[in-house]
């Protein structure tokens, strides 16, 4: 009996892991949305079964891919539009609960190598979640821009020597990822209540809850600027929106 069960158990289809890619481009922002995705799927997580939920007003090109989805979204006006995208992901979790790994990553970014599950997903002994060092501070951890008011829920102490996290890419297991985004909006929600707003909007709520909650780290590499020089390999690279128009022209 216990050897027809062993054989059954063998027998049996390991499922690849579902992945949720988060991708927001409202507005002129899906002018990214065609090189990401050639780029991502090229690239990225090769094993697995990725999703494209693209958050936008705008038509846009599915590749015929059943697996990217439009989820319509207008614009919501700066700083909103960087300020309340957990909202969004969480107006949506009811599709999003069904991944079983989300990864949010900004509109201009792209692939420019493989990046593999083993790389980027997160190991079942931590809090089940991942984020990226911010470039610019990976080696100036003192000069990091941690939220320095004290009457905001983002508020981080100046003392605080610790790594500092870019906005521009995150993830982990959906379960932890949907609980931190569930965190972030009340954070936020209750800022906006006393009119006040981090001063790197979604990124600094982020990074308060990183401080109690450690992620598992992802290197620079991962969030290259396009136009910077830096001793780490070119992964994933962020494009210099000034040769798209600038930030003005992006958010109008």
């Amino acid at each position: 009996m216990f050897k027809y069960f062993h054989y059954i158990l063998n027998k049996r289809k390991v499922e690849p892991p579902k992945i949720g890619v988060l991708y927001i481009c409202t507005g002129k922002y899906h002018i990214f949305w065609d090189e990401f995705y050639k780029t991502a799927n090229k690239y990225f997580c090769k094993k697995s079964e990725v999703h494209y939920f693209v958050y936008t007003e705008q038509l846009i090109n599915t590749y015929g891919n059943k697996n990217v989805h439009h989820v319509f979204q207008s614009k919501l006006g700066w700083p909103f539009d960087t300020l309340k995208r957990f909202h969004l992901f969480l107006r949506e979790n009811g599709s999003l609960k069904k991944m079983d790994y989300l990864y949010f990553f900004n509109a201009n970014m792209i692939f420019k190598s493989k990046v593999t599950e083993n790389e980027i997903l997160p190991s079942p002994f931590g809090n089940g979640l991942v984020a990226v060092i911010h470039p610019y501070f990976y080696d100036h951890k003192n000069m990091a821009p941690f939220e320095n008011n004290p009457n905001s829920s983002a508020y981080v102490k100046t003392d605080i020597f610790s790594n500092y996290f870019q906005g521009c890419l995150s993830g982990g297991r959906t379960h932890d990822y949907l609980l931190m985004a569930s965190e972030l909006v009340k954070m936020i929600d209750s800022d906006l209540s006393k009119n006040i707003i981090g001063k790197w909007w979604d990124e600094s709520y982020m990074n308060k809850y990183f401080q109690i909650n450690p992620p598992q780290l992802l290197p620079p590499s991962f969030a290259y600027p396009e136009s910077g020089t830096f001793p780490f390999p070119k992964i994933i690279v962020q494009l210099d929106k000034g040769k798209h128009g600038g930030h003005s022209f992006l958010r109008s």
